[in-house]
């Protein structure tokens, strides 16, 4: 997608003709104090150019997007991607050549969408093209084009995979509508109108919700692209995620600028964190912790429970969960949770994108401690690949988390 030209902008602005730049003697240094939330640990996973879109691989690799206006390029210009080393740094470039606009991307980990388990799409816009282009680079950092540059897209802005295995994308300009990819070409799902950025699924319900950037709002949808409500006014920004469970529970989170926020009504909203130069994308990865690309401090940050290891967060509420035997493991993980209350219970295992692997537990459940194995594998009966997933417990009274690696 494309973003507002000049060095380094102190407010990126995603709207045609709207352009802040920070002057270079106020650009954000190494010295820049971290951002700061009660009860958080803020660190910096990794610093590098230009960072936007964020997706975790299996292996807990973070793929970074980019848009080389931020080095006094155009932002539409043809570069390379970053891939930071699973637990942060060092990054490499990633790519055998450089992509269109390569600011918004996703892991396709079984090749369902690119062909190739293992994939990273990308979307954007090449320089002075009225049609966008969907590549996809592969584990051997070969790169082919899947979509474009003739299909009835313009400026791919954002990626989701639905609850049903669609591929869905974002049209910034164009027609606006909503794309879906289920293996083949591209085609038109529904058209909520221009000016939605980012695109996010609900886990539970399926429900997609759009981020409107010039409107400042955020849309709810059904499954099948009817308007349901809106869910948020007045929050400028560009980036949103659900919480995959511990200190996050399961709300609805957004960058807006300097803050990172979450959503509780159409019209309220906590600070979770401040003092960012300028968040646009976060994602939910390794440990349940949110990362975060701050555009004009060209970093990119891991934010988690202040009192948690690094890999897990595991007391919120009373609710508790732990991981019995060794890890990683190559056999059966047993699980134990414990909670306050007697009441409705969930037990599940995500993939690192926050995709339901396997539900292990769901229904009423009696106060106390319980556990769960799970054998490894997916809900339709598959082995799991090798890699980081997340466990978590959901329950009325919070939830928690624990980080499990399998080995082959």
């Amino acid at each position: 997608m494309s973003h507002s030209v000049g060095h380094r902008p102190l407010h990126w602005i995603r709207s045609i003709g709207e352009v802040v730049v920070l002057p270079a003697l106020l650009q954000a240094s190494p010295a820049h104090a971290l951002p700061t939330g009660p009860g958080l640990t803020i660190a910096i996973h990794d610093s590098l150019p230009d960072p936007l879109g964020l997706t975790f691989g299996i292996d807990g690799a973070l793929c970074v997007g980019r848009d080389n206006s931020g080095s006094g390029g155009g932002n539409a210009d043809s570069v390379r991607i970053h891939r930071i080393a699973p637990g942060g740094g060092p990054h490499i470039q990633y790519g055998a050549r450089a992509t269109w606009d390569p600011d918004v991307l996703i892991f396709d980990a079984a090749g369902t969408y690119s062909g190739v388990a293992g994939s990273v799409i990308v979307g954007g816009r090449p320089t002075s093209s009225a049609t966008g282009v969907i590549s996809a680079i592969r584990p051997d950092q070969s790169v082919v084009t899947l979509a474009g540059p003739s299909a009835g897209f313009v400026n791919p802005s954002n990626f989701a995979i639905d609850n049903s295995g669609r591929l869905l994308f974002t049209d910034f300009e164009g027609t606006g509508a909503v794309f879906q990819m289920t293996g083949g070409a591209p085609a038109p799902f529904f058209s909520p109108g221009t000016s939605n950025r980012d695109i996010v699924v609900h886990p539970t319900t399926g429900e997609i919700y759009l981020r409107n950037s010039n409107a400042n709002t955020i849309k709810r949808y059904s499954s099948t692209g009817t308007l349901l409500a809106t869910v948020a006014t007045g929050i400028a920004g560009t980036g949103m995620g659900f919480g995959t469970g511990g200190i996050w529970g399961t709300s609805l989170y957004v960058t807006s600028g300097t803050r990172i926020l979450r959503v509780n009504s159409a019209t309220s909203r906590d600070t979770v964190a401040s003092g960012f130069s300028n968040a646009v994308e976060l994602e939910f990865g390794p440990g349940g912790a949110m990362y975060v690309s701050d555009f004009a401090a060209d970093k990119v940050y891991r934010l988690s429970a202040a009192t948690a290891g690094v890999d897990d967060i595991a007391l919120v509420d009373g609710v508790r969960l732990s991981v019995s035997g060794a890890q990683p493991s190559r056999g059966e993980t047993r699980l134990r949770f414990s909670i306050p209350r007697s009441g409705s219970t969930k037990v599940e295992v995500l993939d690192i994108s926050g995709r339901a692997v396997a539900t292990l537990h769901e229904g009423v459940t009696a106060a106390g401690e319980h556990e769960v194995r799970w054998n490894g594998h997916d809900a339709g009966g598959r082995r799991a690949a090798p890699g980081i997933y997340l466990a978590r417990v959901v329950t009325a009274d919070g939830a928690a988390s624990r980080r499990v690696v399998r080995v082959q």
